[in-house]
């Protein structure tokens, strides 16, 4: 009794100094689960606000390819065009020499400026341009993709994902972009034609996506069901220093930088032990396209290897 009598001076630290740290430690925790779901909480509102800006714009760009493609003026000079390439021996000849495509040029070139737009193309239900802002394109055959054709020529306004769009032809010759789209009718109400507009990627698409940020790193982007950026990096000058992107700055991030995690930060030198097409995607992105929404802040490699 004695023994436990003298002890107890310097039990009563050591009891205090236990309350303190697990007092603290749950102060703590309380504190870094309230921080986490603060973070949870503003990543998904800045995520909501690019979105909610997104789909405006996407609701714009529609609106803009449809007024177009219901204007009496170009309705008139769309059927004018398609007059002179019918049964014409050299369709493209045919279409050059037309009046109506000088017409037809000047007004929509003039959009372009006001719209900020990198081309303009009408096409008939063949795919084959009968306009566009660059004359060497008139008359040719675009391959398009993405249903593009067959979902205008069935009543669809629309705006595409960036894609890539290709010339028969000009075998070499390539144009990446978004394409808002429209179908044109003529008198009888019948779609004879696509009056479209072609998006720059690095335009305001990928500014859309910069509505809302967090910090000095943070930032939105776009991808699609494989994986691949469909809209510009942050990061283009750090992607040319670590491999991913060529040295070349007429090759981009969009349609380029697949969303893969290399399995360590590429930044700081590691050197990854599988191939692109071999790697997995990141684990935001593996979610995404599997139509799994979600937060995450505890953090994983992105497409550079980076913790984020």
């Amino acid at each position: 009794m004695g023994r436990l009598r003298h002890s107890w001076p310097w039990l009563l630290p050591i009891a205090l100094v236990v309350f303190l740290g697990a007092a603290g430690w749950t102060s703590y925790r309380a504190i870094e689960s309230t921080m986490r779901e603060r973070l949870a909480s503003e990543l998904q509102t800045i995520l909501d606000a690019d979105v909610t800006a997104l789909r405006i714009w996407l609701e714009k760009q529609k609106a803009v390819a449809e007024d177009h493609a219901e204007d009496p003026r170009v309705q008139g000079l769309v059927l004018k065009l398609l007059e002179a390439s019918r049964g014409a021996e050299d369709p493209r000849a045919a279409l050059l020499a037309s009046p109506a495509l000088a017409e037809l040029r000047r007004m929509l070139e003039h959009d372009l400026d006001l719209y900020g737009y990198g081309g303009f193309g009408v096409l008939d239900r063949n795919g084959r341009f009968l306009a566009n802002q660059e004359e060497a394109r008139v008359g040719l055959v675009a391959r398009v993709g993405e249903g593009l054709l067959g979902r205008a020529l069935a009543g669809e306004t629309m705006v595409t994902r960036p894609i890539r769009l290709d010339f028969e032809g000009a075998p070499d010759e390539t144009v990446v972009g978004l394409l808002a789209a429209a179908p044109l009718r003529d008198e009888s109400g019948q779609i004879v034609a696509i009056v479209g507009f072609r998006i720059n990627v690095d335009g305001e698409f990928t500014r859309i996506l910069s509505v809302a940020r967090m910090g000095e790193t943070g930032g939105t982007y776009a991808f699609d069901r494989q994986g691949l950026l469909v809209s510009a990096s942050r990061f283009e000058t750090q992607l040319r220093e670590i491999g991913l992107l060529p040295r070349d700055p007429a090759v981009k991030s969009f349609m380029n930088i697949e969303v893969r995690d290399p399995g360590g930060s590429l930044v700081e030198g590691y050197v990854p032990g599988l191939p692109l097409k071999a790697r997995p995607l990141t684990r935001m992105a593996a979610d995404a396209v599997t139509g799994r929404s979600g937060v995450d802040v505890d953090g994983y490699r992105d497409y550079r290897g980076v913790r984020v």
